[in-house]
């Protein structure tokens, strides 16, 4: 059916998600997704992922990079071949981010082709470092000591407190931007999201080296979940009454020919 004069119209499932991608891309409604390496090194898969990542790698490489890959992983690493829980939480994703840059590395090696460059872009795209927040740089500068000092459990758990406390005081202040200064948007909550997720591993990991009370990763958890229900019940009125415009718009001016549900 052709509407031809205002009418109520009820929208199909199909339409609303249409609009609401519309709206993410016209950033009306901020993209809350995270970076795939975030969702995967911090996942239960995180120790087969990192056993992939590592395959993979090596495939890519001529026997002598392979030499030279091994040899300076295990230089990062302090002169070990293994690494305590490894496999798991924000270790994993410190490691996966040394993987990639000493395989950079390797291939830059007698090439004309700047390795540092990508990486760099890499890490602000994962992180979302900017200079509009330190959340990123936090996080990013933890992960870059952990291969250092994770085999040394008193040297992980004073660095992991400390840093704990300066990304838990960050999030809570950019939180507070977003939600009383209205500074939202799709890069503040990528920010937030990515922070509070290894924050959270951060707290798991020690819990892991029992330097924290068992429960205190489960607080911090309803801690997020509480954060994340307070801002959608703050702007779901907001982003509602942005779908009813859109879809009233829509109504009143539909294209030549193009029936509306």
């Amino acid at each position: 059916m052709i509407l031809t004069s205002r009418s109520l119209c009820l929208p199909s499932p199909v339409i609303v998600q249409e609009l609401f991608f519309v709206a993410r891309d016209a950033s009306i409604i901020p993209d809350i997704s995270m970076d795939p390496v975030l969702t995967t090194f911090l996942s239960l898969d995180s120790s087969a992922a990192l056993q992939h990542q590592y395959a993979f790698l090596q495939r890519s490489m001529s026997r002598e990079q392979q030499s030279a890959f091994r040899l300076s992983l295990t230089g990062e690493l302090g002169g070990s071949k293994r690494i305590t829980y490894g496999g798991v939480g924000v270790v994993a994703l410190a490691l996966s981010m040394l993987f990639d840059q000493v395989a950079q590395q390797v291939r830059a090696q007698g090439s004309t082709e700047g390795g540092n460059s990508t990486q760099r872009y890499q890490v602000k795209r994962i992180f979302g470092i900017s200079s509009s927040s330190r959340i990123g740089w936090i996080i990013h500068s933890y992960l870059c000591l952990i291969p250092g000092i994770a085999n040394n459990l008193e040297k992980m758990a004073e660095t992991t407190e400390l840093y704990d406390n300066w990304l838990k005081l960050e999030l809570i202040d950019h939180y507070e931007r977003m939600t009383t200064k209205k500074r939202m948007s799709s890069v503040s909550m990528q920010q937030w999201l990515a922070g509070a997720a290894v924050h959270l591993h951060m707290r798991i990991h020690q819990v892991r080296m029992k330097s924290v009370p068992l429960g205190s990763a489960e607080s911090l958890r309803w801690s997020y979940k509480s954060g994340l229900v307070g801002w959608f019940s703050t702007t779901q009125p907001i982003y509602a009454e942005t779908f009813r415009r859109l879809q009233h718009q829509a109504a009143e001016n539909p294209e030549s020919g193009q029936p509306v549900p």
